[in-house]
């Protein structure tokens, strides 16, 4: 088992941060999600060490930072999807001793950066197990989307539910997030805020906002509205049992 790293004086990561509460802004760690050979979305739970408070307020996190264990490099790959398309744009693996390459091949990517709140489509034959390491994101934080069709992650180390998060600027008819089934890759749930009812199952009234997103589950969305936002909350505010 790693040991958790203290990168800086002070600094605290609880042990299973995942269901606990973050009572530090500048919390450094790591989260491990393992996995039973399976297709599902996923994202990383820290950001790059100081990106958190660079000039754009763009957090984001590096290749560099997730480690993998498991991983066969012939059948076991992770995916980008275009967030307009939903197609593949990148399909990459880990090979020792290159890293994270494109997928079948030698091409190294370990140093290719994404939004921390960009997820990715699993595609896995083993069982594997990914190590997030990094930063905590304080703070709330509003995404903004174009219509199409992008895989978001619940970026924070703590699980939080549906309701938790708000979202603005769509049109329930039309615009919904996608929870996909982790064992064939279909939707398992499709979401919208709506108002006056909250979360609801699309298309319906049925309330959903206590559907748990936990740490490093990541959704598809299905936006034909422009300014779509999504707003997760601070976690240095979610208080858990």
């Amino acid at each position: 088992m790693k040991k958790m790293l203290l990168l800086c004086t002070g600094l605290f990561l609880a042990a299973g941060i995942a269901s606990a509460q973050v009572t530090s802004a500048n919390i450094v760690g790591y989260l491990k999600t393992p996995s039973v050979a399976s297709a599902y979305l996923t994202g990383a739970t820290f950001a790059q060490v100081g990106t958190c408070t660079n000039t754009t307020g763009e957090a984001t996190w590096s290749l560099s930072n997730l480690k993998q264990e498991g991983m066969n490099y012939r059948f076991d790959s992770i995916q980008f999807l275009n967030p307009v398309t939903a197609e593949v744009n990148l399909s990459i693996s880990w090979r020792d001793p290159y890293g994270w390459v494109i997928f079948q091949s030698t091409t190294p990517v370990n140093d290719l950066v994404f939004d921390i709140s960009e997820g990715f489509l699993c595609s896995f034959s083993s069982d594997v197990t990914l190590t997030y390491s990094g930063e905590v994101i304080p703070g709330t934080k509003q995404l903004i989307f174009a219509a199409g069709s992008p895989v978001v992650a619940n970026y924070l180390p703590v699980d939080v539910y549906l309701d938790e998060l708000e979202m603005t600027g769509n049109n329930y008819r039309f615009d919904s997030i996608q929870f996909l089934n982790p064992d064939t890759a279909m939707v398992d749930l499709s979401a919208t805020w709506r108002a006056g009812y909250g979360w609801v199952e699309f298309q319906t009234t049925d309330y959903v906002g206590d559907r748990l997103l936990k740490a490093g589950t990541a959704f598809l969305c299905s936006f034909s509205s422009n300014g779509v936002t999504l707003t997760f909350p601070d976690p240095l505010t979610l208080v858990r049992p």
